[in-house]
């Protein structure tokens, strides 16, 4: 995933996002975590922090 350019990143859906496993969203650059929407973030977080609750 870290290969990957931004903007396809940016474009994954959410469906695409929650398909990801923790290796992988750990993989990924901070650089492109930022480039993330809102939406897509907590999708990512409720993967890493399935039992945090906001």
């Amino acid at each position: 995933l870290s290969s990957l350019p931004k903007e396809v990143f940016k474009s994954f859906t959410n469906d695409q996002l929650q398909n990801l496993n923790i290796e992988q969203i750990k993989s990924i650059p901070t650089g492109l975590l930022s480039a993330l929407s809102g939406k897509q973030m907590s999708i990512l977080n409720q993967i890493l922090y399935p039992f945090k609750t906001s």
